[in-house]
């Protein structure tokens, strides 16, 4: 039998596994062979150059995580810091800490990453590393004492960049493919964007562009704020046994401004 323990941990990780896993790919799905690569457009309108977010992660409605990102950039370059850990009964588990960070350069088609970090818990031997090449058109991943090397395509992103390079750069079309990588593979995938809808949060009513996958009975929803700088302020994901929610509570940049 399963206890009420047993189960809080696999709803927290069912929660944390979509804020940083499924969801960081962005309303993303399998691409088909006729999709157009990315084309990327500088913004006139980059954020500032700081941002933090901050997110209240529910599983089937019930608040059991919280998380974060915050965004530095100046002179060219950027960096990408995110971290989730259980609350409650949750926060009880090692595991269940997540910390991912990126970083990279800026160029006028948005994010280019240079290394990729992911580690579950506060054991260090669970980190894993990307570390791209792009003179010699390579990727090296660093695994729990493994590494291996692939083939490096053109305009790859990693996992934490992907969220953010919408911020700095937008998109020709509705729907084009794109190389992510994780902290240790390459996939290519096939982005949606929906259109423009408006939204509750917290902190009130926010115009958003929606963007969405959806294969079989699993779907995930992204909205990008309109009003700042098309930051990622809510995601849903259904896997269709329940649904996890994360809705930004705040979103501040050095002083707090609406999402």
């Amino acid at each position: 039998m399963t206890s009420t323990t047993d189960r809080m941990k696999i709803a927290a990780r069912a929660a944390l596994k979509a804020c940083f896993g499924l969801v960081l790919m962005l309303a993303l799905r399998q691409v088909h062979a006729d999709a157009p690569a990315a084309e990327w457009l500088a913004t006139s309108r980059p954020p500032p150059g700081r941002v933090e977010i901050r997110y209240e992660v529910r599983w089937k409605g019930v608040p059991g995580a919280e998380g974060s990102y915050v965004l530095e950039h100046g002179n060219n370059r950027y960096s990408i810091t995110a971290n989730a850990q259980g609350v409650g009964a949750f926060g009880l588990f090692d595991q269940l800490r997540i910390h991912q960070s990126s970083e990279g350069e800026i160029t006028p088609k948005g994010l280019v990453p240079k290394v990729f970090r992911n580690q579950r818990g506060s054991d260090a031997s669970r980190l894993e590393t990307a570390t791209f090449d792009w003179g010699a058109k390579l990727v090296s991943f660093a695994r729990e004492g493994d590494s291996s090397q692939a083939s490096l395509p053109a305009g790859t992103l990693d996992q934490a960049a992907l969220l953010f390079q919408f911020a700095f750069a937008t998109s020709r079309g509705a729907e084009f493919s794109l190389p992510l990588a994780s902290g240790h593979d390459i996939n290519v995938y096939e982005i949606s964007v929906l259109g423009d809808e408006q939204i509750e949060l917290p902190s009130g009513s926010v115009k958003t562009r929606h963007v969405r996958r959806q294969k079989g009975n699993r779907q995930l929803d992204v909205w990008l704020s309109l009003s700042a700088h098309l930051l990622p302020v809510r995601i849903r994901f259904d896997e269709g046994n329940g649904v996890t929610e994360f809705l930004s509570t705040t979103l501040t940049t050095g002083k707090a401004i609406s999402p």
